[in-house]
């Protein structure tokens, strides 16, 4: 029980920095806040509430608050605020984010980096039963299993195998509560990769919540350059939505989009190293909406003449 006298209001110690990035770099914004009792904290961009995704995170461990962005892009510039409240009171602070369009140089990766030769795919699975995600990873690397922000915990339920380059998360037993976004991070000296997928359990007396993935977009790994063609099919979708990160995909521009008799994919005439990172379609009908997350890993060529000049080749394709 926390006395009246003892409650102190919201204090943030300093403000938020600004930022300027460029397209697919990560955005991270750092504060301390203090108060009695412990503020809750909430973020928002240009007045409207952070939706918080797989690539978008949020931390409050004892009063250090941040949030995170995997690869921004230009739907991530704009009014940012942190607000901490409680009984005390209220604080707020902010600071504006600035998003450029821009292209960058692709490099090889160092040597011994992590590197899925072979990424994990999602699966559709049907309730009680045994689940197995393999991928293989170069760099001689520690893997660790994620669902959604949390540590999958290495036990007799979720069992981490190894082999060699190849990497399996073994679920003994699956339940509805176990659908949603994963994550394989690859980790050595050299850096880290990481590669997400969804698992989605099926509960057959129970009717879908939105449209049914008949066949759902696989992650892929490929050469800078080449062509990249993800598909899904539906039951019944009434409308199909992809997007990189939390930016929604036009059918213009580098990205061909088509939908028609419950198939729809998405196009891309050829991938640059920019291009890579966490990728979602969303389907939509009357019964609701339906999530599929997957990855786009480029590979770059760590030759002495790897360095691609990104705005020539996107002029070659246009």
């Amino acid at each position: 029980m926390i006395l009246e006298d003892d409650v102190t209001a919201p204090h943030f110690d300093g403000d938020l920095s600004p930022k300027t990035l460029t397209d697919g770099e990560r955005l991270t914004l750092r504060c301390n806040v203090s108060g009695n009792p412990e503020p809750d904290v909430e973020w928002f961009r240009d007045g409207q509430n952070v939706k918080l995704i797989d690539t978008i995170t949020t931390k409050n461990r004892a009063g250090l608050c941040s949030l995170s962005v995997i690869e921004v892009t230009g739907v991530d510039a704009g009014e940012y605020k942190c607000i901490a409240i409680n009984d005390g009171g209220r604080a707020e602070v902010s600071a504006r984010v600035n998003v450029q369009s821009g292209v960058r140089l692709a490099k090889a990766p160092a040597p011994d980096q992590p590197l899925f030769v072979r990424p994990p795919q999602g699966l559709s699975v049907a309730d009680g039963e045994r689940a197995v995600i393999e991928c293989r990873v170069k760099g001689n690397a520690e893997l660790t299993w994620y669902r959604g922000n949390e540590v999958i915990p290495h036990n007799d339920d979720f069992r981490y195998e190894a082999s060699g380059e190849v990497r399996r998360l073994v679920i003994a037993e699956v339940f509805p509560e176990d659908s949603g976004v994963y994550r394989a991070e690859a980790a050595n000296e050299s850096g880290t990769a990481t590669s997400s997928f969804t698992i989605h359990v099926n509960v057959p007396e129970e009717e879908p919540l939105g449209p049914v993935f008949l066949e759902f977009p696989r992650s892929q790994h490929v050469d800078e350059g080449a062509k990249v063609v993800f598909t899904c099919a539906l039951d019944e979708a009434h409308t199909v939505t992809w997007l990189k990160g939390s930016q929604v995909l036009d059918d213009s521009g580098r990205y061909r989009i088509s939908f028609g008799d419950g198939r729809s994919s998405l196009t891309i005439p050829a991938a640059l190293a920019p291009d890579a990172g966490v990728f979602s379609v969303e389907a939509n009908n009357h019964r609701g909406n339906s999530l599929w997350t997957f990855t786009l890993g480029v590979f770059v060529s760590s030759s002495p003449c790897a360095d691609v000049d990104v705005v020539k080749l996107i002029k070659s394709i246009q």
